[in-house]
């Protein structure tokens, strides 16, 4: 089921009529993020099926076997003050609530392996959070979020962290200690820039950023080996380090409503993209490609929507797995359309 910019993944609804919700940003994953997520729901429909309480009266009746707890849409101002009896508990959703605030007690929580505090308005998150040591699974998005505690980086088995809809404006440092996250959402945040230790997420399959202040990425960027997508859309940037290259597995990139001319000739290093989205520009207009473009040999869909190209390089017709070429509203001549349709006859063109 899809809401806004986000598709539900649910349980069925015969355990114990609870929904679980893993929350995600349009697109696919990769199969392994994927692999990673129906893993964890396989955990997650077993706690489901055995130990939810849906209040913390029930909860509190055998708090040594509670393991998932759902007080969503409950209207909640605080946290119980009596959740850190729940010892055991692996799973806590707080969904929807009226926080103006997230006690220290959270962090007596030391079992908790998903916690979803999303759609609360949360303008902090205390630093205690960093005692969840056993924590895969984080949703904080849509709140108020101005930072986060520099004690995140302690969340070694942390693998998804969701952070959509804040309003972050920088990265803690210790962002980078996550070696084992492989999801990060910053969608819609008025990120300033990103850490340089971005670069040491060498576990990270997937990262989505959205935001119109950031004008360049750091050259760390290209440490992330193991990442297969990567969204930069927004309007701010303004160039792509050459050592963008040096995504080896990348095989999604888009980048729209950008400020770029052009592409750095690295780009086609990218022997694993089959995926390349440009469309439309905040001012600057993407004007040339690189001839390099013609070495994506895997690259299957390219999307080149409302800029200001004439013409492409006469290397694109190397790309023989290309599907589909999108270079709708171009100031391309018809002389020039014609050439790149005798260039790339296999594939599907609009102009």
């Amino acid at each position: 089921m899809c809401v806004g910019k986000y598709t539900h993944i649910t349980i069925p609804t015969n355990l114990n009529t609870y929904n679980t919700h893993i929350m995600r940003p349009r697109g696919n994953f990769s199969l392994r993020t994927w692999f990673y997520i129906f893993a964890i729901l396989f955990l997650i429909a077993y706690i489901v099926g055995k130990d939810t309480a849906f209040s913390m009266e029930s909860a509190l009746k055998e708090p040594e076997k509670t393991k998932s707890l759902n007080l969503s849409h409950e209207k909640l101002k605080a946290l119980p003050t009596d959740i850190d009896k729940l010892v055991n508990l692996e799973e806590l959703d707080l969904r929807d609530n009226r926080f103006t605030y997230i006690s220290a007690n959270i962090g007596a929580l030391t079992s908790l392996k998903k916690l979803n505090i999303s759609e609360c308005k949360l303008p902090t998150i205390p630093k205690e959070i960093g005692q969840l040591k056993k924590l895969q699974i984080l949703h904080l998005q849509d709140n108020a979020l101005q930072m986060l505690p520099k004690e995140i980086g302690q969340l070694k088995n942390l693998k998804m962290l969701y952070l959509g809809k804040n309003q972050l404006k920088t990265l803690p440092k210790e962002i980078g200690q996550l070696k084992n996250l492989i999801f990060l959402d910053l969608a819609h945040n008025p990120l300033n820039n990103l850490p340089p230790e971005i670069g040491n997420l060498q576990s990270l399959d997937s990262l989505h950023i959205h935001s119109f202040k950031i004008k360049e990425l750091p050259k760390e960027i290209g440490n992330l080996r193991s990442l297969t997508k990567l969204i930069l859309d927004g309007g701010g940037l303004e160039a792509l380090p050459k050592e963008i290259g040096n995504l080896q597995n990348l095989k999604y990139l888009q980048i729209n409503w950008s400020n770029m001319e052009t592409l750095p000739a690295e780009i086609g290093n990218l022997h694993k993209l089959q995926k390349l989205t440009m469309n439309y520009s905040r001012q600057t207009k993407l004007k040339t490609l690189p001839s390099q473009i013609g070495q994506l040999k895997a690259l299957k869909h390219l999307e080149l929507k409302a800029q200001a190209l004439k013409s492409l390089p006469t290397t694109i017709n190397q790309l023989k797995q290309l599907e589909f070429l999108d270079l709708a509203h171009n100031p391309i001549p018809e002389k020039e359309q014609a050439r790149i349709r005798e260039l790339l006859p296999n594939t599907q063109i609009v102009f």
